[in-house]
């Protein structure tokens, strides 16, 4: 996994949430974003279309899943780790 860390909204990243009765999760992608789905499982698939533009190789985001998951928490959500794809590599 790549070192996400930075700065987003003014927040240093990544954040613990153990104080937000998420022990064990950091956040490492601020903002929220869809698709939002439902699956069964622990297996989920996500797909985006990507124009073919020159200008955006090299791009970077951050991706995160957050996950309403009961058991797991206080909060009754988890989170993915991080992930930061690359556009063109």
């Amino acid at each position: 996994m790549a070192n996400l860390t930075g700065v987003s909204a003014g927040v240093a990243l990544p954040v613990d949430l153990a104080s937000y009765g998420l022990p064990g999760c950091q956040l490492y992608a601020f903002g929220l974003s869809g698709p939002f789905t439902a699956e069964v499982g622990n297996v989920v698939n996500w797909s985006v279309s990507i124009p073919n533009v020159a200008a955006l190789s090299g791009f970077a985001f951050d991706v995160q899943a957050l996950i309403f998951d009961v058991p797991s928490s206080q909060a009754g959500l988890a989170l993915s780790n991080g992930l930061r794809p690359t556009l063109g590599s």
